[in-house]
C-alpha cells in the first residue's frame, strides 16, 4: 500500500506505487545563501572518495548546449535567475543555446527524489574586459528566463565581497567534469564531484607555474586567484565555470564563492595550481550587472 509521508520539511507525494516525489510545503524557509545540506539530503551510502552526497552543494548548475546536447561545463546559482560561470565556453553562442540545469546529482539517473529543474537563458552578459586568448576576466551572467523557486535542492551561493583574501583556506570545486584518472577527455562524472583544495598565494603560484611550459617570463593576471597542485586532486576538463567556494568561519555549513574555475594545465598534478577567475575582483561588475537587470544583491550577500 502507498502512502504520503513528510521528509526534510517537505511533502512527499505519490505518482505511481513505490515512485515518490516532493513537493514544496509552507514549512520550508530558505536560510539564506551558502548553505550546505551536510551528508545530502538523503540517507544513502557514504559517497565515493570525491563525491558530493545527493544535492549537498545546491547551487551548483550544469551549463548545457541544448543543440547538441552535451555539457559545456559548470556554474554557480547566485540569485534566482542568475547564474554565475566562465565566458569563455558561452563566448559564440547565443541565448537560446543554452539550457541550465539546478538541482542535479546523478546526470543519467533519478534517484534523488528532489528533482532537478531545467531553465532557459535570455540574456548574457559577458565580462567587457574578457580576453579569449588568456583568460583575463573569464567571466559571464546568464539572465534566466524565469526563477528557481528556491528549495532545499536549489539555493544560491553567497559572493566572496571586493578585497577579501584566502589564502591559506581550503576550500571546494563541486562539478561534473573529467575525473583525473579517466583516459578519454570527453568521458565526464556521472555524479557531481566535491574536490577540497588549498588556495595558493599569488607569490607561490606564479612561482610554481614558471616552472612549467608556461616559463619563466609568465605572470599571473590579477583577475586570478590559483587553488591545487596537490597529487591526484583537481579541477579538470569539463569543470570550467563550475564554483570554487570556501567555508564561512563561524558559520556553519556555509560557503562563499571565491573562484570560477578558469584554466589549468595538466589535471591533478603536484606543485601545478589551476587558475581560477576571482570573484573578489569582479564583484564589483557582478553588483552593476544585477542592479542593470534589478535584481537584488542581498540573494548573494552573506
Amino acid at each position: 500500500m502507498c502512502r504520503s509521508r513528510r521528509v526534510e520539511q517537505y511533502k512527499l507525494s505519490r505518482r505511481n506505487c513505490g515512485e515518490f516525489f516532493h513537493e514544496p510545503s509552507i514549512y520550508f524557509k530558505p536560510k539564506g545563501c551558502g548553505y550546505s545540506n551536510q551528508n545530502g539530503l538523503e540517507a544513502t551510502q557514504a559517497s565515493a572518495d570525491n563525491e558530493a552526497d545527493i544535492n549537498e552543494f545546491p547551487w551548483v548548475v550544469i551549463v548545457y548546449n541544448r543543440t547538441i546536447e552535451n555539457i559545456l561545463g559548470g556554474g554557480s546559482l547566485i540569485a534566482p535567475n542568475v547564474v554565475l560561470t566562465k565566458a569563455k565556453h558561452i563566448a559564440n553562442m547565443s541565448p537560446r543555446d543554452i539550457i541550465i540545469r539546478v538541482g542535479e546529482w546523478h546526470t543519467k539517473s533519478k534517484i534523488e527524489s528532489y528533482p532537478s529543474e531545467d531553465k532557459e537563458v535570455t540574456t548574457i552578459e559577458k565580462h567587457s574586459r574578457f580576453n579569449d586568448t588568456n583568460g583575463d576576466y573569464n567571466a559571464a551572467l546568464l539572465i534566466l528566463k524565469s526563477s528557481f523557486k528556491i528549495r532545499p535542492n536549489i539555493s544560491p551561493i553567497c559572493l566572496a565581497p571586493e578585497r577579501t583574501s584566502y589564502d591559506s583556506s581550503r576550500c571546494f570545486v563541486a562539478g561534473w567534469g573529467k575525473k583525473i584518472h579517466e583516459d578519454d577527455d570527453n568521458s565526464f562524472a556521472l555524479i557531481q564531484k566535491k574536490i577540497d583544495l588549498p588556495i595558493v598565494g599569488r607569490y607561490r603560484c606564479e612561482s610554481l607555474l614558471r616552472q612549467t611550459i608556461l616559463g619563466v617570463d609568465f605572470q599571473l593576471k590579477e583577475s586570478f586567484i590559483c587553488a591545487g597542485g596537490e597529487k591526484d586532486k583537481g579541477s579538470c576538463i569539463g569543470d570550467g565555470g563550475a564554483p570554487l567556494f570556501c567555508p564561512i568561519p563561524r558559520q556553519k555549513n556555509r560557503y562563499v564563492q571565491v573562484g570560477i574555475v578558469n584554466w589549468g594545465i595538466l589535471c591533478g598534478y603536484e606543485n601545478v595550481p589551476a587558475a581560477y577567475t576571482s570573484v573578489s575582483y569582479i564583484r564589483s561588475w557582478i553588483d552593476q550587472k544585477m542592479m542593470e537587470h534589478s535584481v537584488n544583491s542581498s540573494y548573494y550577500t552573506a
